[in-house]
């Protein structure tokens, strides 16, 4: 092809219409407000969390700290400047910032091992971390589950939370929780006011859904999946790994 062919913003954008990178890339350099960023950086970041949930077999063996580097190489690869490990009142395991410095959104990720985790997860979002400026208060709790049903786990921990913000030791006041329509069961959004401000402070809980136990003859009989299919855990090591969904819960 000799040069580009002269193609309008609105056919480029009808082109590009049903890739949400191609899509976004152009409308974020477009944002004019903070609830725009997050608007557009909300639909990168689930499909950079579809691009791993694809694949879950590559994922078995890794910790948060390698699945957080391999959400933030896709959010960089979209345009952001998106770190792991930023200060802030601690060290934030996912901070992404875009065109206006102030504008920022930080990430707290965990492995959904039991209701604990994601509780102490929540709670350095909520009482500890920081974004830039006080009046830019998004954020999301990102829950890598290796177990199965993570849309049932993920509700378990909404149910929690709740409690949590009812906690006597926390407090977050106005808790309420609503259905994320960008990810149905696999997100919610939890409001409150923020404990330093009093600003109201928005939330995203999201469940990366990694369970991966192929049932079929090559899964049953291949030796990296014979511990998970003789005890039904994903890890009988782990002391902290819960019961399944059903069950009795692990302790909190």
């Amino acid at each position: 092809m000799n040069g580009l062919p002269n193609v309008s913003f609105e056919d480029f954008m009808l082109m590009v219409k049903d890739n949400p990178v191609h899509r976004n890339m152009v409308r974020q350099h477009l944002v004019k407000t903070y609830d725009e960023f997050i608007e557009i950086f909300s639909e990168i970041l689930d499909y950079a969390i579809t691009r791993l949930e694809e694949n879950p077999q590559h994922h078995q063996n890794d910790n948060e700290d390698a699945l957080t580097e391999k959400l933030v190489t896709s959010l960089k690869m979209a345009g952001y400047d998106a770190t792991h490990g930023t200060a802030g009142g601690g060290s934030k395991d996912l901070t992404v910032k875009w065109k206006n410095p102030q504008w920022t959104w930080i990430g707290e990720a965990k492995k959904y091992k039991s209701l604990n985790d994601v509780r102490e997860g929540f709670l350095q979002l909520t009482t500890r971390y920081r974004t830039a400026n006080p009046l830019y208060t998004r954020g999301a709790l990102i829950a890598y589950t290796f177990r199965p049903k993570a849309a049932a786990l993920l509700k378990e921990w909404m149910d929690e939370a709740a409690n949590v913000a009812k906690d006597k030791n926390v407090l977050l006041d106005n808790f309420r929780v609503e259905d994320c329509s960008l990810r149905p069961q696999l997100a919610y959004n939890s409001f409150h006011d923020h404990v330093a401000t009093g600003l109201p402070c928005q939330i995203r809980h999201i469940a990366v859904a990694l369970y991966h136990l192929p049932k079929d003859k090559s899964g049953r009989s291949a030796k990296k999946y014979k511990q998970k299919n003789d005890t039904g855990l994903t890890d009988p090591s782990d002391p902290l790994q819960p019961t399944r969904v059903g069950r009795k819960k692990a302790s909190v």
